[in-house]
């Protein structure tokens, strides 16, 4: 029955430590600094986070030059291929990409713009915060002792005590033992996530300053510094007030840090609000900046932009092409089959955007960057500049200073060859011309007239575009010019194809 009742009580505690466990990590993984409990906790997070936003920045820029890369090398394998279907896919994808860098530029401009609206905000924070370190760990001593000096001609006692600043040390500032980044790691991906940051409350420089406290003594002495050392110039000692021997007796001096006390906490929602940045005067000083509402608003402004993906075509795939609605647009008009520039047609007649991207790039024979990125970088192209021929790559072309003037050369080549070219004969003559002898006879059917055509007697009557009114006459005659089949004509006519 013991052991019963030992083993239920193992399995509630098991029970409670893993919900303990699951509630932590829910709330650690939706806040940023969710570990902070001392001041230089904070100091580590405001550093991890201000270097992950300069990283992001860093990240969206070289993404962008590698995607410049590649289109500018789909232009040259547009210009240089002799495939028309290969073209179009290379005009294809430089059309889908260049929309998508220009979207990814805008972008970046704007987390841009306000990461530096940011910035001014966390870097008071990080400043106030370095410089109250360095004071906690710099004056912590005095020189030990000094020997109070005589003035000459006076039995007067000088006592000065000369402070020295301690030798610097390697800054550490640990979360638990043996551990000096806590959860800062998890900084870059939180930045995109949290809905919290954990900041001391209501941090001012004073709750930042560790305060120091100096000690003085008197050796040689049994009763320091009674009331009658307040004289000027005088450093007194003994109940009597008997002075200080110059060169015998000294003051010892001490030096020492208070411990400062861990600050008190708070978890700030990461949310939109109206706080404005320090102006004027105000931004002078320290505390405004030290203002958690107006640092966790900021953040939630460069948090937004965070959201969204990075665009690098060098990571790109064919799922992220068959989601591209006008990319398979693009194709279709490229093609100039009739269905180029069409007004859409309902769902169920045309093919899925996916279907069209699939059919015109066969995505399932190999990855997509193999096919249309690293695979052309090697390719051979061929120019001329000044009457010689340059043998070169796709690559090597894209950075070259000759790259202008290359593709100016390859598509005046192109033109050339269209020019060239004999105009399109048609597979079905016979079927060209009895269409063109059923238009004719259309065209001279409708300006045939009969003498049964022009028989009304009044102008209402008469029939203008076959025949003419002569007023005088009040009489309805054919045109002049007009081809005039009588009915004596029309009956031989009708035998003739009924025999026939």
């Amino acid at each position: 029955m013991a052991s019963w009742k030992f083993y239920k009580e193992a399995v509630v505690k098991d029970i409670v430590l893993a919900l303990y466990s699951i509630t932590y990590v829910s709330a650690s993984s939706d806040t940023i600094g969710h570990d902070i409990t001392k001041w230089c906790h904070e100091l580590s997070y405001l550093k991890k986070i201000r270097t992950g936003l300069i990283s992001e920045l860093g990240t969206r820029n070289a993404a962008q030059e590698r995607t410049a890369g590649i289109l500018t090398q789909w232009r040259i394998a547009a210009a240089s291929s002799d495939d028309p279907t290969a073209e179009n896919n290379f005009k294809a994808l430089l059309m889908y990409g260049t929309k998508r860098q220009a979207e990814a530029i805008s972008h970046a401009n704007s987390l841009t713009a306000a990461i530096a609206e940011f910035l001014p905000i966390i870097d008071k924070r990080i400043e106030a915060y370095s410089a109250a370190e360095i004071a906690a760990t710099v004056f912590r001593t005095a020189t030990p002792t000094t020997r109070p000096t005589a003035p000459s001609g006076s039995n007067a006692a000088n006592c000065k005590i000369l402070l020295a600043l301690a030798a610097e040390q390697e800054y550490q500032c640990a979360f638990s033992p043996g551990d000096t980044e806590g959860g800062t790691s998890t900084v870059p991906q939180k930045l995109k996530t949290a809905t919290k940051i954990k900041l001391a409350q209501d941090a001012t420089p004073a709750l930042l300053s560790t305060p120091v406290e100096l000690t003085l003594g008197v050796a040689g002495q049994t009763d320091a510094f009674d009331s009658s050392q307040n004289q000027a110039g005088k450093c007194k000692t003994g109940s009597g007030g008997s002075a200080i021997t110059p060169g015998t007796h000294y003051v010892a001096a001490t030096l020492t840090s208070k411990t400062r006390a861990n600050p008190t906490t708070e978890d700030v929602n990461i949310a939109d609000g109206n706080e404005q940045s320090p102006q004027g005067k105000e931004a002078n000083k320290v505390t405004p900046w030290l203002n958690n509402k107006l640092l966790a608003q900021k953040l939630h402004n460069v948090q937004l932009l965070l959201k969204k993906p990075v665009f690098d075509l060098e990571t790109t795939t064919y799922a992220n092409l068959e989601a591209a609605v006008d990319l398979a647009t693009v194709l279709t008009n490229l093609q100039g089959t009739k269905e180029n520039g069409a007004a859409p047609k309902s769902t169920a007649d045309q093919p899925e955007p996916a279907v069209v991207i699939r059919k015109a790039f066969k995505t399932g024979s190999s990855d997509f960057a193999t096919t249309y990125i690293t695979g052309i970088k090697d390719k051979p192209v061929k120019y001329k500049n000044g009457g010689k021929t340059e043998d070169t790559t796709i690559s090597a072309l894209a950075t070259s200073a000759d790259l202008n003037l290359a593709l100016a050369y390859l598509e005046g080549l192109k033109a050339d060859k269209r020019q060239a070219a004999p105009p399109a004969t048609d597979k079905n003559p016979s079927k060209k011309a009895d269409t063109e002898d059923k238009t004719v006879e259309k065209k001279d059917g409708d300006n045939k007239a009969t003498a049964a055509d022009c028989t009304g007697t009044e102008e209402d009557k008469c029939d203008t575009k076959k025949c003419d009114w002569n007023a005088e006459k009040k009489q309805c005659k054919v045109k002049e010019g007009a081809v005039v089949i009588s009915s004596v004509i029309k009956a031989p006519l009708l035998l003739v194809f009924l025999l026939f």
